[in-house]
């Protein structure tokens, strides 16, 4: 099995309720992830919210305020037709870009991986290490290290989420969609 190994950073994984941010690109090997379904022109954001996901209201990559639920599958193929899906290696590091929305997103975020193609639901997800810079001109960027055993049977795709902290607020109620972000007590 070949070593490059593909992964979709999702872009619309980050903000739980009103902590919010954007992915605005992921950058491995090649050409950079840009975000799923998040309009970084227009006041949108990224929405992962745990109690949508295991609700079944979204799936792992949450939802956007104006675009509702991703499609992680239609999501993936566009990407994938577009050539916008970064290479990674087992052990590399995947350098994330996320605009920070409001100080509710000012992180700290983590980043899982589904190493089933989005077969893992809430669940089962691989945590990775993250480095997180501090934030220049509302930018947070973050340093990702893939698993030394990451292994994705070709021509799979592994979702990257990186999740923002948790929210202050209580869940909006627009249209279901997932980005995921984690968040503290």
């Amino acid at each position: 099995m070949s070593t490059s190994m593909k992964a979709l950073v999702t872009s619309a994984l980050l903000a739980v309720a009103s902590a919010q941010g954007v992915i605005l690109k992921a950058q491995g090997k090649g050409a950079a992830s840009l975000p799923l379904q998040v309009d970084t022109k227009k006041a949108d954001a990224n929405i992962i919210n745990t109690k949508e996901i295991t609700d079944n209201a979204v799936n792992e990559c949450g939802r956007t305020i104006l675009a509702g639920n991703i499609d992680i599958g239609e999501n993936t193929e566009n990407q994938l037709i577009a050539k916008t899906v970064t290479q990674v290696t087992k052990g590399s590091t995947v350098d994330v870009q996320i605009a920070q929305v409001n100080q509710d997103g000012s992180g700290p975020y983590t980043c899982d991986m589904d190493l089933t193609s989005n077969a893992n639901g809430a669940t089962g997800q691989t945590k990775l290490q993250v480095q997180e810079g501090q934030p220049q001109n509302g930018i947070i960027n973050l340093k990702v290290t893939m698993p030394q055993d990451m292994a994705c049977p070709p021509p799979e795709t592994s979702a990257l989420s990186p999740t923002p902290p948790p929210s202050k607020t209580p869940p909006r109620t627009s249209p279901p969609r997932r980005p995921s972000r984690t968040s503290s007590p």
